[in-house]
């Protein structure tokens, strides 16, 4: 058994094995025209990266890689969705509720500020960033891929407040929940997809207050 700090607590089999399953098999059935191309590029003007939002289909042609920024900036490659009608029962706003009425015991008693699936392609990445501590006091990521190989990459990343860190290759129905109170500062990664993975990376990311 693996003893992490206070800021990072982990659920296995996060949700009942039906519900969890039901959610799987209806990733499908999200519309397409939900989920935009994240990514950063290079701003000659300003010498810069910059943020760049493009919609694409879910299942759409990238045409060009994000680079990894050797002077430290954040830069990232990946699907997700972004706010769509209220009141319908697709299968995001079925998480919604799930996690808004059963949260993890952390945030038990808080409101789910704001959340997003993400699709990670091959090719996809989330160079280092920082989380801290703005309006939220816990972030989560849970994990929607199933028979993920850790060598096929999209491994999340998360540095121990005491140095080094540890590595969370993506596992079907697990919940990693982060603090973000202000004494916490979590540092966090996803490695590229490799180009041979045969599947998508799902999850799906949320922030409690």
């Amino acid at each position: 058994m693996i003893n992490y700090p206070d800021s990072i607590r982990v659920y296995d089999n996060f949700l009942p094995e039906e519900t969890a399953q039901k959610a799987y098999a209806q990733l499908s059935s999200l519309p397409q025209q939900w989920f935009s191309l994240r990514k950063t590029q290079f701003d000659p003007t300003s010498q810069k990266l910059k943020s760049v939002r493009t919609w694409w289909s879910i299942h759409g042609h990238k045409s060009e890689n994000a680079r990894l920024d050797a002077s430290g900036e954040t830069t990232y490659q990946y699907m997700a969705t972004d706010n769509h009608q209220t009141g319908c029962d697709c299968l995001y706003c079925d998480l919604v509720k799930i996690f808004q009425n059963n949260p993890p015991p952390e945030a038990t008693g808080e409101k789910l500020l704001e959340s997003y699936l993400s699709v990670y392609h091959p090719g996809d990445f989330h160079s280092q960033h920082t989380l801290e501590k703005t309006n939220s006091s816990w972030a989560f990521i849970y994990n929607l891929t199933t028979g993920w190989r850790p060598e096929w990459g999209g491994v999340i990343n998360i540095e121990h407040p005491q140095g080094g860190w540890y590595a969370f290759p993506p596992v079907f129905n697990q919940l990693i929940v982060l603090d973000l109170s202000e004494t916490q500062i979590v540092k966090t990664y996803t490695s590229m997809v490799n180009h041979e993975s045969p599947v998508n990376r799902i999850a799906m990311h949320g922030w409690y207050t």
